[in-house]
């Protein structure tokens, strides 16, 4: 186990309130078959509760400032289930903000946010040449 907050000489330099500390859900399609911290055979939204404890055990910490779906999944209702269950880690104060990661369609990162409770905060993307750099995508965030 990683732990990494749990140790003594760390936490004596460093104050947890001082460090920014983001996780991501990663859907099965992403994961390491031989690792996966939840079972690939569930619910989305207890795929996402799974995996997020185990990252807050394996973090030695109660919450984290940032979660993030690490990409959209391979509908846009199994996306919505994802970001519902972690909404409702949100709305519990175990995270601070939410966001997405390798989010290249603006049509659903607009659907998402139109049916979200809590809009994403972040969008964390790799920017290509090939893609435009996402003009359309960045300035629609910026709006």
């Amino acid at each position: 186990m990683y732990n990494c907050l749990c140790n003594v000489e760390f936490l004596s330099v460093v104050r947890r309130e001082d460090l920014f500390i983001q996780t991501k859900y990663t859907p099965p399609p992403g994961q390491d078959p031989a690792s996966i911290p939840y079972d690939p055979r569930a619910a989305v939204p207890s795929q996402v509760r799974k995996s997020f404890e185990t990252s807050l055990e394996n973090l030695g910490t109660n919450y984290v400032d940032s979660l993030v779906l690490h990409s959209p999944l391979n509908t846009a209702e199994k996306t919505q289930a994802a970001w519902e269950a972690m909404e409702e880690l949100k709305l519990q104060g175990k995270v601070k903000q939410l966001g997405i990661s390798n989010c290249y369609s603006l049509p659903l990162l607009k659907s998402l946010c139109s049916a979200a409770r809590v809009k994403p905060a972040v969008v964390q993307n790799r920017f290509y040449v090939d893609s435009g750099y996402d003009t359309e995508l960045r300035q629609w965030c910026s709006d």
